[in-house]
Protein backbone atom coordinates (compact mmCIF):
# COMPACT_ATOMS: atom_id res chain seq x y z
CA UNK A 1 0.00 0.00 0.00
CA UNK A 2 2.88 2.33 0.86
CA UNK A 3 4.49 1.61 -2.52
CA UNK A 4 1.23 2.53 -4.27
CA UNK A 5 1.06 5.91 -2.50
CA UNK A 6 4.78 6.51 -3.12
CA UNK A 7 4.39 5.82 -6.84
CA UNK A 8 1.25 7.95 -6.97
CA UNK A 9 3.11 10.81 -5.24
CA UNK A 10 6.11 10.56 -7.65
CA UNK A 11 3.82 10.43 -10.69
CA UNK A 12 1.85 13.42 -9.40
CA UNK A 13 5.05 15.45 -8.90
CA UNK A 14 6.27 14.51 -12.39
CA UNK A 15 2.91 15.50 -13.87
CA UNK A 16 3.14 18.90 -12.12
CA UNK A 17 6.62 19.42 -13.60
CA UNK A 18 5.42 18.47 -17.06
CA UNK A 19 2.41 20.81 -16.70
CA UNK A 20 4.69 23.70 -15.67
CA UNK A 21 6.98 22.96 -18.61
CA UNK A 22 3.98 22.88 -20.98
CA UNK A 23 2.74 26.21 -19.62
CA UNK A 24 6.17 27.75 -20.28
CA UNK A 25 6.20 26.34 -23.81
CA UNK A 26 2.69 27.67 -24.49
CA UNK A 27 3.69 31.16 -23.25
CA UNK A 28 6.78 31.09 -25.46
CA UNK A 29 4.71 29.93 -28.44
CA UNK A 30 2.21 32.74 -27.83
CA UNK A 31 5.07 35.27 -27.83
CA UNK A 32 6.45 33.83 -31.05
CA UNK A 33 3.00 33.89 -32.67
CA UNK A 34 2.61 37.56 -31.71
CA UNK A 35 6.03 38.34 -33.22
CA UNK A 36 5.11 36.40 -36.35
CA UNK A 37 1.80 38.25 -36.69
CA UNK A 38 3.57 41.60 -36.26
CA UNK A 39 6.22 40.68 -38.84
CA UNK A 40 3.57 39.44 -41.28
CA UNK A 41 1.67 42.72 -40.90
CA UNK A 42 4.87 44.71 -41.50
CA UNK A 43 5.64 42.60 -44.57
CA UNK A 44 2.12 43.12 -45.92
CA UNK A 45 2.55 46.89 -45.44
CA UNK A 46 5.92 46.85 -47.18
CA UNK A 47 4.50 44.84 -50.09
CA UNK A 48 1.64 47.29 -50.43
CA UNK A 49 4.09 50.20 -50.39
CA UNK A 50 6.34 48.44 -52.92
CA UNK A 51 3.47 47.74 -55.30
CA UNK A 52 2.19 51.29 -54.87
CA UNK A 53 5.58 52.80 -55.70
CA UNK A 54 6.54 50.51 -58.58
CA UNK A 55 3.41 49.13 -60.22
CA UNK A 56 3.32 51.93 -62.79
CA UNK A 57 6.71 51.04 -64.25
CA UNK A 58 7.78 47.60 -62.95
CA UNK A 59 6.14 44.46 -64.42
CA UNK A 60 4.07 42.61 -61.82
CA UNK A 61 5.17 39.17 -63.05
CA UNK A 62 8.77 39.85 -62.03
CA UNK A 63 8.37 40.62 -58.31
CA UNK A 64 10.80 37.87 -57.32
CA UNK A 65 14.23 38.06 -55.78
CA UNK A 66 15.72 36.10 -58.68
CA UNK A 67 14.30 38.49 -61.29
CA UNK A 68 15.27 41.61 -59.35
CA UNK A 69 18.84 40.36 -58.87
CA UNK A 70 19.06 39.54 -62.57
CA UNK A 71 17.70 42.97 -63.55
CA UNK A 72 20.21 44.71 -61.28
CA UNK A 73 23.04 42.67 -62.78
CA UNK A 74 22.16 43.46 -66.41
CA UNK A 75 21.74 47.16 -65.64
CA UNK A 76 25.04 47.35 -63.71
CA UNK A 77 26.83 45.56 -66.58
CA UNK A 78 25.24 47.81 -69.24
CA UNK A 79 23.46 44.92 -70.93
CA UNK A 80 20.06 46.62 -70.80
CA UNK A 81 18.84 50.20 -70.62
CA UNK A 82 15.08 49.72 -70.51
CA UNK A 83 12.65 47.54 -68.60
CA UNK A 84 11.69 45.88 -71.88
CA UNK A 85 15.34 44.93 -72.58
CA UNK A 86 15.76 43.58 -69.04
CA UNK A 87 12.62 41.45 -69.34
CA UNK A 88 13.61 40.14 -72.78
CA UNK A 89 17.10 39.20 -71.54
CA UNK A 90 15.62 37.57 -68.45
CA UNK A 91 13.17 35.51 -70.49
CA UNK A 92 15.86 34.52 -73.01
CA UNK A 93 18.13 33.42 -70.16
CA UNK A 94 15.30 31.41 -68.59
CA UNK A 95 14.61 29.74 -71.94
CA UNK A 96 18.30 28.89 -72.40
CA UNK A 97 18.47 27.38 -68.92
CA UNK A 98 15.31 25.37 -69.55
CA UNK A 99 16.66 24.14 -72.91
CA UNK A 100 19.94 23.14 -71.21
CA UNK A 101 17.99 21.29 -68.52
CA UNK A 102 15.92 19.45 -71.13
CA UNK A 103 19.07 18.58 -73.09
CA UNK A 104 20.64 17.21 -69.92
CA UNK A 105 17.56 15.05 -69.35
CA UNK A 106 17.81 13.77 -72.93
CA UNK A 107 21.52 13.01 -72.46
CA UNK A 108 20.80 11.13 -69.25
CA UNK A 109 18.03 9.19 -70.97
CA UNK A 110 20.36 8.27 -73.85
CA UNK A 111 23.04 7.13 -71.40
CA UNK A 112 20.48 4.92 -69.68
CA UNK A 113 19.34 3.50 -73.03
CA UNK A 114 22.96 2.70 -73.92
CA UNK A 115 23.41 0.89 -70.62
CA UNK A 116 20.17 -1.01 -71.16
CA UNK A 117 21.23 -2.02 -74.66
CA UNK A 118 24.58 -3.26 -73.36
CA UNK A 119 22.76 -5.38 -70.77
CA UNK A 120 20.44 -6.76 -73.43
CA UNK A 121 23.41 -7.62 -75.67
CA UNK A 122 25.07 -9.45 -72.77
CA UNK A 123 21.87 -11.37 -72.07
CA UNK A 124 21.55 -12.24 -75.76
CA UNK A 125 25.10 -13.66 -75.77
CA UNK A 126 24.21 -15.84 -72.78
CA UNK A 127 20.98 -16.97 -74.45
CA UNK A 128 22.91 -17.83 -77.62
CA UNK A 129 25.36 -19.96 -75.62
CA UNK A 130 22.44 -21.80 -74.02
CA UNK A 131 20.81 -22.31 -77.42
CA UNK A 132 24.03 -23.74 -78.86
CA UNK A 133 24.38 -26.12 -75.91
CA UNK A 134 20.80 -27.23 -76.48
CA UNK A 135 21.49 -27.81 -80.17
CA UNK A 136 24.57 -29.92 -79.37
CA UNK A 137 22.56 -31.98 -76.90
CA UNK A 138 19.81 -32.41 -79.45
CA UNK A 139 22.33 -33.42 -82.13
CA UNK A 140 23.84 -35.98 -79.74
CA UNK A 141 20.43 -37.41 -78.97
CA UNK A 142 19.59 -37.53 -82.66
CA UNK A 143 22.83 -39.40 -83.47
CA UNK A 144 22.05 -42.02 -80.77
CA UNK A 145 18.55 -42.45 -82.18
CA UNK A 146 19.95 -42.79 -85.69
CA UNK A 147 22.54 -45.34 -84.56
CA UNK A 148 19.91 -47.42 -82.81
CA UNK A 149 17.60 -47.19 -85.77
CA UNK A 150 20.39 -48.36 -88.05
CA UNK A 151 21.21 -51.20 -85.68
CA UNK A 152 17.61 -52.33 -85.58
CA UNK A 153 17.39 -52.20 -89.36
CA UNK A 154 20.53 -54.21 -89.77
CA UNK A 155 19.20 -56.74 -87.27
CA UNK A 156 22.09 -56.42 -84.81
CA UNK A 157 19.97 -55.32 -81.87
CA UNK A 158 16.99 -56.80 -80.19
CA UNK A 159 14.36 -54.92 -78.25
CA UNK A 160 15.96 -56.10 -75.01
CA UNK A 161 19.35 -54.61 -76.00
CA UNK A 162 17.66 -51.31 -76.87
CA UNK A 163 15.82 -51.23 -73.60
CA UNK A 164 19.02 -51.97 -71.65
CA UNK A 165 20.92 -49.17 -73.43
CA UNK A 166 18.19 -46.62 -72.87
CA UNK A 167 17.65 -47.37 -69.16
Amino acid sequence: MAAFFAIRYVVGKKNEQVEQHNIAINEHNAQLQAQYDETAAQLAGLKKELFGNTSSWYPASYYSLNAVEYFLDVVENYQAETIKEMVNLYEATKEKKEAARRQEEINNSLKQQTLNQAQIAQQMKYANVLNMAGLFMQAGTQSVINAQTDAIRSGNMTLKNIHDKLW
